[in-house]
């Protein structure tokens, strides 16, 4: 999103935004970027599942 505030770390993230970069994102911000603001993790794995198949349903308009 270009209005969006991101951290540093995401700044110069170089990545492809893909499930499985997703789920490790999901489980452990720091693990993908280290440095990130991100606060909170989603330790369950049908949870990260869950939001993903849900992600990959939206479409930017």
């Amino acid at each position: 999103m270009p209005d969006f505030r991101y951290s540093p770390a995401l700044q110069k993230l170089d990545l492809v935004w893909t499930a499985e970069t997703l789920d490790t994102w999901l489980e452990n911000p720091s693990a993908v970027a280290k440095g990130t603001s991100m606060g909170f993790r989603v330790r369950k794995p049908e949870d990260r599942a869950a939001i993903i198949s849900f992600l990959e349903t939206v479409t930017e308009e």
